[in-house]
């Protein structure tokens, strides 16, 4: 039986500058994820550590991609994540981080936005799109696998480690799918599962201390979201966001059958060890997923 794989990747955020290791530790990570063959590459969001990073360092990422064979549009997808267009990038000096916060308050995170859409145009076509003028969401065809990739950030700095799942994707996601193929899966940043808006400082803590899932959807957002997979018929839901190597995988049922996988830890962060997963999934039957290490 013929089956299609997905080499999953998510939170590498890179910064060549600040970080070289975090570069190093990518590179790794892309060359291991396409000596895998996997059929197709996702990358749940959160590639670079910062909005000031991409923009420095987001050329240097796809040539890094193109060598390896992967900067193709049927090769590869690209979801974007709240550090790519809001954050500042966090493994520098504390007055690192106080002058990209005054330099960040004084830019547009739609520019941000704008630039990371035009960095990944290589990666869509026109007809992937499911939107009129914007990257996300999008739909690719994968052989038996229809792959969306959608964009679950908010329009705020603040609020931007929290998921949404808006009306407008919510409307462009089901007519996408509605002529799909046999096997239907989502990408996003963020987590998909109920929970309450936290004050940032609580949510640095939580994710820093002892790894607990401290970031979720608003309760409407959540449950639109659930009625999408059980609507449509989600096979799975890829997510990151999360630096955690809390169960392998980590994993949960989003509605009546979709399962949900993050993979947030292939960059490292917050003490995690470096991974990215492969999900095979087969024309009939159950999905099968597995964990493959990166040596730092």
């Amino acid at each position: 039986m013929q089956a299609t794989t997905l080499a999953v990747l998510s939170d590498l955020h890179v910064d060549l500058k600040d970080h070289p290791a975090s570069w190093d530790l990518a590179k790794r990570a892309f060359a291991l994820a396409a000596k895998t063959k996997a059929d197709h590459v996702v990358i749940c969001g959160d590639i670079f550590d910062g909005a000031s990073v991409m923009v420095r360092d987001r050329e240097k990422v796809s040539q890094a991609l193109r060598k390896l064979g992967l900067w193709h549009r049927d090769r590869l997808s690209i979801v974007i994540g709240n550090h790519d267009v809001f954050h500042l990038a966090g493994r520098s000096s504390e007055w690192g981080k106080v002058r990209r916060v005054l330099k960040a308050l004084g830019r547009r995170a739609q520019r941000h936005y704008e630039m990371f859409c035009h960095w990944i145009d290589d990666l869509l076509d026109a007809d992937d799109l499911l939107a009129k003028g914007d990257r996300f969401p999008f739909r690719k065809d994968l052989g038996d696998v229809t792959l969306v990739g959608a964009d679950t950030t908010s329009y705020s700095t603040w609020t931007s480690t929290i998921g949404y799942w808006r009306k407008a994707d919510d409307a462009a996601v089901r007519r996408g799918l509605a002529d799909a193929c046999r096997r239907r899966v989502l990408a996003i940043h963020h987590p998909p599962y109920e929970g309450e808006e936290e004050n940032l400082i609580t949510q640095a803590r939580r994710i820093h201390a002892d790894q607990k899932i401290s970031f979720g959807f608003p309760s409407a957002d959540f449950k639109r979201l659930a009625r999408l997979a059980d609507g449509v018929g989600l096979d799975a839901i890829l997510c990151g966001h999360i630096h955690t190597n809390g169960g392998d995988p980590w994993s949960w049922r989003v509605g009546k059958s979709t399962r949900a996988y993050m993979m947030g830890r292939t960059g490292g962060m917050d003490g995690a060890i470096p991974s990215f997963g492969v999900l095979t999934i087969p024309r009939k039957g159950a999905l099968r997923w597995r964990t493959i290490r990166v040596t730092k």
